[in-house]
């Protein structure tokens, strides 16, 4: 997404640059690519986070010095004097720390910052514990996101990607700036199904995505075993874990009707189903999956909850449900298959349904105005 948003605002005339970490000990500027300017920074913890290898305590360590470290405030001097940008709009700051938003403001440049996900309130970024997602930060993600708190004082606006995602943050008082929502867009083609047919011949479902416990695929595995009709599942994405992976061959038991493709390309897997699944069982703050289902006009089943909700028309190109009860889920799902109409009614209903959120010049244009707020402020 910070790559969409970067070319299309130089498409628009900006001159956009990224400053951004990478494994090397100095700064070094990189060929521009689509009009995007590229600086690589240095890290200043104690590795280099994709680096392998690491034991226990030097990721405690690493995670705890992030929490707030004012190490890159030299770097971002040099490239702030070089750059001489308006304002500066954040995104993932993992590595940087908050603290680059106080060091931003203090040469007196306003700081917009992108929230993506709940790294601000968590510490793993997912609000998900212990099988369940979390309705608040406990003890330990509130002691670790304090400098996160302490330091949103010196962002001149947050901008969410979903009004769920908004109300979350409110709801767990994290800050008091001014906050906005600009709902994410993805350059996406629409494609009309080569076939509708009758998907009672052979209703294929997919999920798509890294798939882990929070992504609730154990859950769609489940459900799918409760269903009446003649069903296939396509299992898209890599593991997180081979420990999870062997959870899932073992929860499959050998179904022929149960396909693991590892990574594929989203195109072609939409191409080859007919409902997408999206169970998440965490707060998920968007979710692209859905718009690039439903842009290859394939329904959707979300959950109930989080920015999915935002996504999914009701009866117009999907269905929500509470996707954390098996029984819920196969119910939903197994009511697409039996009723035809419906069904066919959900495919007619995508492509309509998706229109802003495949606009990517309405995205631009609405964080371009937020930059101009906050620079005429």
């Amino acid at each position: 997404m910070l790559k969409i948003h970067a070319e299309s605002l130089a498409r628009r005339g900006h001159q956009v640059t990224i400053a951004t970490l990478g494994p090397q000990s100095e700064i070094a500027e990189e060929a521009p690519i689509n009009g995007v300017n590229i600086i690589r920074m240095p890290v200043r913890n104690i590795y280099w986070p994709l680096e392998k290898g690491k034991n226990k305590i030097q990721k405690i360590a690493w995670h705890l010095i992030d929490c707030y470290n004012p190490m890159h405030r030299n770097d971002l001097q040099q490239v702030i004097d070089r750059v001489q940008p308006q304002v500066v709009i954040c995104e993932s700051i993992a590595g940087w720390s908050p603290a680059i938003w106080k060091d931003i403001a203090s040469l007196h440049l306003p700081v917009l910052q992108v929230v993506h996900d709940q790294s601000f309130l968590c510490g793993k970024g997912i609000m998900f514990k212990n099988g369940q997602r979390c309705l608040k930060p406990c003890r330990e993600c509130k002691l670790l996101r304090l400098g996160y708190r302490y330091a949103s004082r010196y962002v001149s606006r947050f901008i969410f990607v979903s009004h769920y995602q908004q109300q979350f943050y409110h709801d767990c008082h994290f800050s008091s700036v001014a906050s906005s929502v600009v709902y994410n867009a993805e350059p996406l083609s629409l494609e009309k199904k080569s076939e509708l047919g009758n998907p009672k011949k052979a209703m294929r479902l997919g999920i798509l995505g890294t798939l882990t416990l929070h992504k609730g695929a154990h859950n769609l595995i489940n459900a799918f075993k409760l269903l009446k009709g003649n069903f296939e599942l396509y299992v898209g994405g890599n593991f997180c874990s081979e420990d999870f992976r062997n959870q899932t061959v073992q929860l499959i038991a050998g179904d022929p009707r149960v396909h693991l493709l590892g990574r594929v390309n989203a195109d072609n897997f939409f191409r080859q189903i007919d409902l997408t699944v999206v169970p998440s069982l965490w707060l998920e703050s968007f979710g692209l999956v859905a718009v690039e289902s439903c842009a290859k006009q394939v329904p959707i089943i979300v959950s109930n909850f989080g920015g999915l909700t935002e996504i999914v028309r009701e009866g117009i190109n999907g269905l929500s449900c509470d996707t954390t009860n098996v029984e819920t889920l196969a119910a939903t799902i197994q009511k697409v298959y039996d009723d035809e109409s419906l069904y066919r009614k959900l495919v007619e209903g995508t492509h309509a349904s998706i229109a802003k959120f495949i606009n990517v010049d309405r995205m631009a244009a609405e964080i371009e105005q937020l930059c101009q707020e906050v620079i005429n402020r």
